[in-house]
């Protein structure tokens, strides 16, 4: 099983509660510690919360750790011989059938230059989003992930990714920037313009897709393309 989205919504809502947890834990240590070893000290409380905060981010970053490797979103693949199983709902089963013919579109974007929000803002802004549309009879499942530019020349290179520009969809505007982040429409020359399959695939995306981690997402990739592909 290869499970998908590590960071789903229930770990982003626990990670803020358990550093709060942290600073409040770092701080009594710190701060009956500190007052035990040095009793004539005045400062004691000003040091312990100086130090509760990286206690805080410590715990937060194992608790966050711990929560990705057992508590999974219900969501991801199977890899099978002869087909590939997506759960894109817990309980749902999506399969792709390795005896029928697939549509495999590929993009990929740069995570710069563009209001970004969400869990887009917890990655390296010189970092780029993969992305990959599996389609088969009714069937459509999108998948991706976040990559490294080293990952990034060695993918293009050997998958043929198409590069898509979110820049020049977003609101860019200083109004924009005093709310929250929200995705773009997308406007109907777009649609019907040369990288419209790609914006109709990346709008999948940001409404149902699967996000892997690189190496799953390679492997993906890799297995489809063993896959008889449209042309």
């Amino acid at each position: 099983m290869i499970y998908a989205d590590a960071e789903h919504n229930g770990i982003r809502v626990a990670v803020p509660f358990i550093l709060f947890l942290g600073l409040c834990l770092g701080f009594y240590l710190l701060d009956y510690g500190l007052s035990a070893l040095f009793p004539a000290m005045d400062s004691t409380v000003l040091l312990a919360c100086v130090g509760a905060l990286p206690v805080g981010l410590l715990l937060a970053l194992a608790g966050e750790t711990m929560l990705k490797r057992v508590w999974r979103s219900g969501r991801g693949l199977i890899l099978a011989t002869d087909e590939i199983a997506f759960t894109t709902r817990p309980g749902q089963a999506e399969r792709i059938e390795r005896s029928k013919t697939v549509n495999l579109t590929l993009w990929y974007f740069s995570l710069s230059g563009y209001p970004r929000g969400g869990r887009e803002r917890r990655v390296s802004a010189n970092w780029y989003c993969f992305a990959g549309r599996v389609q088969q009879d009714d069937i459509r499942v999108t998948v991706y992930c976040y990559a490294s530019p080293k990952q990034r020349d060695a993918w293009v290179a050997r998958f043929g990714f198409h590069r898509i520009e979110p820049a020049e969809l977003y609101d860019k505007s200083l109004r924009s920037r005093m709310t929250l982040p929200t995705r773009p429409e997308l406007p109907p020359e777009v649609i019907a313009g040369e990288d419209g399959r790609y914006w109709l695939a990346e709008r999948s995306r940001w409404e149902e897709g699967l996000e892997l981690a690189p190496r799953d997402f390679e492997r993906l990739i890799v297995e489809i393309q063993n896959y008889p592909l449209h042309t």
